[in-house]
């Protein structure tokens, strides 16, 4: 047999776009004060929270029950871990604010995880949450799921509204599709039965896969969805506007290569390439279909940017008929599936997710607006003081950067091209035509700068495209390089 040619290990990843508002579009900061005697807008637990097209100021008080929200501003920049944790709560009922040291980058969370998704897809929601797979994790998860940019949130949303209407069949390839003909699958989410008569045994068969794998009871390893069909079992790993988890060289690697190498053809640079979430899967997946005697496939399911990421990965592994690797985009799966209902089809909408309308007409992106635009954006005297000033704006920073030569912390050269939407096009000496970054990092960026005073300039800590950034925090006042490994930027704190 001929050896093998090496892939191209490459990590030369575009960017991400992200896509649109959430489901509850991030608000600005309350304005402390009176109440508005009425708002159009009121959030029901009976209705999806959308609101498109409709329109509100947004004050201090409670989108719910219009009461003044509490704020406790020692909170404010401190990781939340509950929702007791919020600087920005109404407690009766149970709608806070994230913790962002940037007023602009507050994000609506919900105590009840219920409260973040539409009534048509809650029931069992709750009974998942609480059972799923990863043991250590579930109070995190269930947090984090009540925040309006919840990945679980939309994956648990889209996922059971396919089921639903029939359709999960979408999320195939077209060449798939012939094993998943006339029969619904076995649903597990996050590890945990949702539906079909066969679902408890084949949880079962994951968790037996886990513990011959070796993993931790408490920390099993969580498929975003499994998806068994009597002729094919599907693996589904969910981004919404993320890139794929990457860990290179994380200690377990070797947990999923080590006695599977037969599965990959460059086994020794499986970790280098750090694709850890997808390895897993991958590992774990075709293990549970010999199991049960069927073939398998993994959806990397995500936008079109993770292309390149798709490309990569599936250059690492040993594919054949009865094993298989796909890269799918939320615009195929949404028309493939189309037409949908007017519920999913409004929320979906407030995604900024591609997708056909209810009525079938393939391909049409669908507009969006704020659901909470506000005439008026003003701090309460108590945010002031607790912000101790006032917040950068990443994207007037940029502006006022276009065109200028910025060095990162080794030395390069970048410059800021121009805007696009949400990016930021950046010229390298590698990348000449420029490399959308967007801004959104930048910020995130700057709110951990100032709040910290200190941070790591690293792609674990800034993500890609962590030079360019780092370039741009050296443009704020007194930051200089600590010559670390990796190096870090430190601005003088705040008195």
């Amino acid at each position: 047999m001929a050896p093998m040619s090496k892939p191209n290990l490459r990590l030369e990843r575009p960017d991400l776009a992200l896509r649109g508002p959430p489901l509850h579009a991030d608000a600005p900061p309350p304005v402390l004060g009176d109440a508005p005697r009425r708002s159009r807008v009121t959030v029901s637990r009976q209705r999806t929270r959308c609101h498109v097209g409709q329109r509100s100021r947004f004050s201090n008080a409670c989108p719910s029950c219009g009461n003044p929200l509490n704020v406790t501003s020692d909170r404010i920049g401190k990781r939340p871990h509950r929702f007791e944790d919020l600087a920005f709560q109404c407690d009766a009922c149970g709608v806070g604010f994230s913790n962002s040291s940037n007023p602009a980058g507050l994000r609506r969370i919900y105590r009840d995880p219920r409260d973040n998704v539409p009534p048509e897809v809650r029931d069992g929601l709750l009974e998942v949450l609480g059972h799923a797979v990863n043991v250590r994790n579930r109070p995190a998860k269930r947090f984090k799921f009540g925040s309006s940019r919840s990945e679980d949130a939309l994956i648990w949303t889209i996922f059971e509204g396919l089921r639903k209407s029939g359709r999960l069949d979408a999320v195939l390839p077209p060449t798939s599709r012939t094993l998943a003909a006339a029969s619904a699958p076995v649903v597990l989410a996050w590890g945990h039965p949702v539906a079909g008569n066969d679902a408890d045994h084949v949880a079962d068969v994951l968790q037996a896969v886990s513990h011959e794998l070796g993993e931790n009871p408490r920390s099993r390893s969580e498929p975003d969805m499994v998806l068994p069909w009597s002729s094919l079992i599907v693996f589904v790993e969910v981004k919404l506007d993320s890139a794929n988890d990457l860990q290179p060289e994380h200690k377990s690697f070797p947990r999923y290569v080590d006695q599977d190498r037969d599965l990959y053809a460059a086994p020794d640079g499986v970790a280098t390439t750090g694709f850890y979430e997808l390895t897993r899967n991958w590992t774990t997946a075709v293990r549970l279909a010999a199991v049960l005697g069927r073939p398998m496939l993994l959806v990397n399911l995500g936008p079109a940017a993770l292309d390149n990421d798709a490309d990569i990965f599936s250059s690492l592994l040993v594919q054949d008929d009865r094993r298989r690797f796909a890269h799918r985009t939320w615009d195929e799966v949404l028309e493939d599936a189309a037409p949908l209902a007017p519920w999913l089809t409004a929320y979906i909408r407030c995604l900024g997710l591609p997708a056909a309308p209810s009525g079938g007409s393939p391909r049409s992106r669908l507009s969006h607006s704020d659901p909470f635009p506000t005439t008026e954006k003003r701090l309460d005297p108590r945010f002031t003081l607790a912000y101790g000033q006032p917040v950068i704006d990443s994207r007037k920073l940029l502006e006022s950067l276009e065109g200028r030569a910025i060095h990162t912390v080794t030395g390069r050269e970048n410059r800021v091209l121009r805007f696009d939407g949400d990016q930021v096009l950046v010229w390298t000496t590698r990348s000449p035509a420029g490399r959308s970054v967007p801004i959104a990092w930048v910020q995130d960026a700057l709110d951990r700068l100032e709040r910290d005073s200190d941070i790591e300039v690293s792609v674990a800590s800034l993500r890609y495209r962590s030079a360019f950034i780092g370039a741009v925090l050296l443009q704020l006042p007194g930051a200089s390089v600590v010559r670390t490994t990796p190096p870090r930027i430190r601005i003088p704190r705040s008195t």
